[in-house]
């Protein structure tokens, strides 16, 4: 793996780099000490610290890391990707694992073709559907811009400047140095006790301490019993995020249904080998479990995924659980679900928080239906995100309760629907206020307290361990507001990228057709038939791409929307030229004025300064080398901090994501 990336940026004048790997976030740590022992040994020259390297894990597969790690490396985040998931490469194995299948009894010389024509005629159609696809998409690209454009400066609306101005500098920080404080999350429980992650790492600890000292026995297991209880919570988690998905909506589409049973076959799989791991750390539940599948009727369909009985120690019996897993096990559970609690009650807290923003922001700014319905939408969103936070809390405290009793963590209650509600901020002086507006005769404004809310009880979910910081309602306004500039960059982006995508299409099938041109004088015989039939294949090819060519040139200057018309009457002229090879450089002009003054870029955001520089860089690597050959052309160098994408045999090589 480490050759082969090396290998591929050998030559490349491209600087900035994003690569999407399943394990990027632990790959990008040892990689550049490996690349120098590979450099050393002369395999490669290629020295990976001149290229600025961006490691990003692919948006499906991120699902699987933890929520740091999602929040630091997702490619969701990624500067200069538009809106690609990385899941390109593997979205072709649904369409070649059934050829695969269907030629494994054959010979290899035999197979070896079906699976080449296979692949070719995939490429093929991939490559004439550029018009239609790359259509598409940017109409879409185009109208989600402009919708979370929208809704970012009317959440930057409810924020001081002063606040904003801070949080960018956050993420400017943040985006040099790792390091620092991810304002894309809150850090877990961190008013309301230690969080999950810290009693993990706790109980581990404790573990190892006490194995050194000869005090607990070692388990033949690979695991930890923090670690295997972990894994089971992870489940647990899993079957409650589908529960709350199927009850959340009444009608689900065919889609969302796929998904959801790709979900549960995930999660069948999982608790089949968490089963395999409680022979060692609970033996004795193989019994209890046998004995509940004997009394399952026969009539009785099994449970689903989401409703499989997990026997974790809080679902036993007292003497159950003393007869059926280890000491250890047990109290790892009851640790962890400590941290559950903190972990939920902080997410509720931080949901209150948004909730009360949006509503404060809604009564003061908001006029009419089309504003009040936008609002309504984004509360039932968090709305969503409440109930789910909610449903988490109560089943770790029950579980808390069943291992542990009401004396362990009484911090943490129980929590009824009563209890679910914002603190209000109530100012010394709000008497004298109510006073004085009864004297003026006039009416409270919609987000003042009323007397009685402002004298009930402020419930238990604020009292615990400080929740009542005011810096929790920056931390949750911050990640709502951070985000929603990410996803506006990244549509912006997206809309670029496509352009350009358009844009290097046309040039390589121009750059096509010049190759077959040449091709169809390139070969002599000294037979006139065979050179007639050489000459007419070439120029088959030349007609081919052409009309290729000129109907995607058709499609995408079509007005389908009045959203892309503005770009694409920005672009026809361009796409015209190369798509009769009339246009010598996709540089602008003004661009390669600038060039002369390389102290000035032509915009000020990182992706264009990256792009620009990319393109000078190659336009002054082609005013030395000469003007190249067709083929050259047509595979132009990727401007990987844009996410641009060419190669193939018409612009196309591997789809993005």
């Amino acid at each position: 793996m480490d050759f082969i990336v090396l290998a591929t940026l050998e030559g490349e004048t491209v600087i900035a780099v994003t690569i999407s790997y399943d394990v990027g976030c632990q790959w990008q740590i040892l990689l550049p000490g490996r690349a120098e022992v590979i450099r050393t040994r002369g395999a490669t020259s290629t020295n990976l610290a001149e290229f600025e390297m961006q490691f990003a894990l692919p948006v499906w597969h991120a699902a699987a890391h933890e929520e740091a790690c999602r929040a630091a490396n997702s490619l969701s985040y990624a500067i200069g990707v538009g809106k690609t998931d990385g899941e390109g490469i593997e979205r072709t194995w649904s369409l070649l694992n059934p050829i695969s299948w269907a030629t494994k009894e054959m010979g290899e010389g035999a197979r070896h073709d079906v699976l080449e024509d296979k692949i070719d005629h995939i490429n093929w159609e991939k490559n004439i559907n550029f018009g239609r696809s790359l259509h598409r998409k940017l109409i879409i690209a185009v109208d989600e811009a402009a919708t979370q454009e929208k809704e970012f400066k009317e959440l930057s609306l409810t924020v001081p400047k002063a606040v904003r101005e801070r949080w960018h500098a956050m993420e400017k920080a943040y985006a040099l140095d790792k390091t620092l404080e991810n304002p894309r999350m809150i850090q877990g429980g961190k008013s309301a006790g230690p969080s999950e992650r810290d009693i993990t790492e706790m109980l581990k600890a404790d573990e190892l301490a006490e194995a050194r000292a000869g005090r607990a026995p070692l388990v033949e297991g690979k695991l930890t019993a923090a670690a295997f209880m972990k894994a089971g919570l992870q489940i647990e988690e899993s079957q409650r995020r589908i529960l709350a998905e199927l009850a959340e909506r009444t009608v689900i589409s065919a889609d969302r249904s796929s998904e959801i049973q790709e979900m549960r076959f995930a999660l069948f799989r999982k608790i089949k080998a968490f089963v395999q791991l409680q022979l060692t750390y609970m033996p004795g539940v193989a019994e209890i479990r046998d004995r509940d599948e004997a009394a399952r009727k026969s009539t009785e369909l099994p449970p689903k995924a989401e409703n499989v009985k997990l026997y974790l120690p809080s679902n036993l019996g007292a003497e159950e659980r003393r007869g059926a897993c280890l000491p250890a096990v047990a109290q790892s559970e009851a640790m962890l679900r400590k941290g559950q609690c903190a972990d939920a009650l902080m997410a509720l807290r931080a949901c209150l928080h948004v909730q009360a923003h949006l509503i404060h922001w809604r009564n003061v700014n908001t006029a009419g239906q089309r504003a009040a319905t936008r609002s309504s939408t984004l509360l039932e969103r968090i709305k969503e995100r409440r109930t789910r936070a909610a449903a988490k809390y109560r089943a770790a405290w029950t579980a808390m309760q069943a291992l542990k009793g009401p004396d362990f963590a009484p911090e943490f209650q129980k929590l009824n629907d009563i209890d679910i509600n914002g603190r209000v901020e109530v100012e010394n002086d709000f008497v004298a206020i109510r006073r004085m507006r009864e004297a003026d005769t006039s009416r409270a404004s919609r987000n003042e307290p009323t007397e009685k809310s402002a004298k009930a009880a402020v419930s238990w979910i604020w009292s615990v361990a400080g929740g009542t910081d005011k810096e929790e309602l920056h931390d949750s306004v911050r990640l709502d507001w951070v985000k929603s500039s990410e996803r506006r960059e990244r549509w912006k982006e997206e809309v670029a990228i496509l352009r350009e995508e358009m844009k290097r299409v046309m040039r390589s099938l121009s750059a096509i057709q010049r190759e077959w041109t040449a091709k169809s004088l390139a070969r002599q015989t000294n037979d006139p038939a065979l050179d007639s039939g050489l000459s007419a294949y070439a120029l088959r090819q030349v007609h081919v791409h052409r009309r290729i060519g000129e109907g995607f040139f058709r499609q995408w200057s079509k007005d389908a929307k009045a959203s892309v018309a503005e770009i694409a009457a920005a672009d026809r002229d361009l796409l015209r030229e190369l798509m009769e090879g009339t246009a010598s450089e996709v540089l602008e002009i003004e661009e390669e004025e600038e060039e002369e003054n390389p102290a000035v870029a032509p915009a000020d955001d990182h992706v264009a300064a990256l792009r620009y520089a990319t393109r000078a860089q190659k336009a002054r690597l082609q005013l030395q080398g000469g003007e190249g050959s067709g083929s050259g052309e047509s595979l132009d160098h990727v401007d990987a901090a844009a996410g641009g994408e060419a190669g193939g045999e018409a612009g196309g090589g591997e789809p993005r994501g």
